[in-house]
């Protein structure tokens, strides 16, 4: 991820904003993912872009084993707060993920942040390498037709107030 793009510097907003039971996280990304992935017992999910790992948490309460990793430390930390036994999280590159064996994960989840990866075909040879041979790479990510080229951006611009 581009070091600007972190949402490191807006981590208790962010956190706030999607722990909200009526945010688009809750409403509408999270019961698709449960659905795609059917997180169970056994199940190992990586969390690329994890943030302050909202989703992590709901696969883990399902029973899947989960691991996360996000480029912001302010973020993991929250995550690593409210995280149960059967959640990991790590500061990292979604680029480079060489820590983690070949094909170790049944899934890997990617949500609202590849639009914000600087090396994605990277992270597409990571995923790959991670995955087991019938594994799941779920992306959720905004349409472009909802960002204004020049107009709309993940900050808020105080001084245009846009």
């Amino acid at each position: 991820m581009k070091e600007n793009t972190s949402w490191g510097n807006v981590a208790d907003w962010y956190h706030s904003t999607v722990n909200d039971e009526d945010s688009y996280q809750a409403r509408v990304i999270l019961p698709n993912i449960l659905r795609l992935l059917a997180p169970e017992r056994g199940k190992k999910i990586l969390d690329l872009a994890c943030g302050q790992g909202y989703f992590s948490h709901a696969l883990s309460a399902r029973g899947a084993s989960l691991i996360g990793v996000d480029i912001a430390p302010e973020l993991v930390g929250l995550a690593k707060k409210h995280a149960s036994h059967t959640e990991e999280f790590y500061v990292g590159h979604a680029h480079d993920l060489s820590k983690f064996d070949d094909g170790r994960f049944d899934a890997v989840l990617c949500v609202l942040a590849i639009q914000n990866i600087e090396k994605v075909t990277d992270v597409f040879k990571e995923v790959s390498r991670l995955l087991k041979q019938t594994g799941k790479f779920v992306i959720v990510l905004n349409h472009p037709s909802f960002r204004i080229p020049g107009q709309s951006s993940w900050i808020f611009d105080e001084k245009l107030k846009i």
